[in-house]
């Protein structure tokens, strides 16, 4: 009897020992963090979130699908740096991040539980656009407009507005004289054929869901797109309008090769 109590005793103590030692290491579980921006530009991704009182560290994570797997990136030593960059990434592919505070300055890291997940990366709406028309002048005005374009941001609940953007189109921008049309009538006009970036852009913003604000449609059929899917714009009477109503910033991205435009939407990511 004895024996058995002894047996029972050791058993008892063994099982303080072990649930006290449990209780000891969950206390040590740090606090997690909550990410509050990811934005991927120039194949840059920036991490940042919210400081966390109390522990040694965090360590960053990435992940190409959000369910999947997720790889540590970076162990950032200190609570204080609250922001992390990963460069050479591929604008045209999502990725996801999260974070996980720690303790401890070893292998042994005790880690949080980890943070919310957020996204950025990856082409949303793409239009490529070929003309008939084919001459030098209306070459150059696609090129230079391509060039007005390409690296515009819109975050989210903002507005694009053409003639803000873009504008009159005059000369000493290098724009040249080209066939436009007016009123149904064929004319030379001055950045003649910039409705086919317009047009890329609406084709874009209709294809990733954007709220079109104002539209318009040249007054004949064009050749590069089907009629009625068209926009045209023209200063001071016509423009072309549409809201980000995403919750993440788009960067647009044109250019131009003789007579073929392309247009992409990214997402880059949610601003703090």
């Amino acid at each position: 009897m004895k024996k058995i109590l002894s047996i029972f005793l050791i058993f008892v103590i063994f099982l303080g020992f072990f649930f006290c030692s449990v209780d000891a290491k969950v206390s040590q579980i740090p606090n997690k963090t909550t990410i509050k921006s990811v934005t991927l530009i120039d194949g840059k991704a920036t991490i940042t979130w919210k400081k966390v009182k109390n522990v040694d560290g965090y360590s960053v994570y990435m992940s190409n699908s959000k369910n999947g797997k997720y790889k540590r990136i970076k162990n950032i030593y200190g609570n204080k740096v609250t922001q992390f960059t990963k460069k050479n990434l591929d604008n045209s592919k999502k990725y996801y991040f999260k974070v996980k505070t720690f303790k401890g300055k070893n292998e042994k890291k005790i880690r949080s539980k980890g943070s919310n997940v957020k996204n950025a990366g990856g082409i949303i709406a793409e239009c490529i656009l070929v003309s008939t028309a084919n001459n030098e002048g209306r070459n150059t005005n696609l090129k230079v407009c391509a060039n007005r374009l390409n690296g515009t941001i819109v975050k989210p609940n903002k507005k694009f507005m053409w003639s803000k953007v873009v504008g009159i189109c005059t000369k000493s921008q290098g724009y040249r004289d080209a066939v436009a049309f007016s009123n149904g009538n064929d004319i030379l006009m001055i950045g003649g054929g910039v409705c086919q970036f317009s047009t890329s852009l609406y084709q874009c913003a209709k294809k990733s869901n954007m709220k079109i604000l104002e539209r318009h449609t040249h007054d004949k059929p064009i050749t590069y797109i089907e009629e009625g899917e068209d926009a045209t714009v023209a200063q001071g009477s016509k423009d072309f309008i549409f809201k980000n109503n995403k919750n993440y910033a788009i960067k647009i991205e044109t250019d131009a090769y003789e007579n073929i435009t392309m247009c992409r939407f990214y997402n880059i990511g949610n601003f703090k």
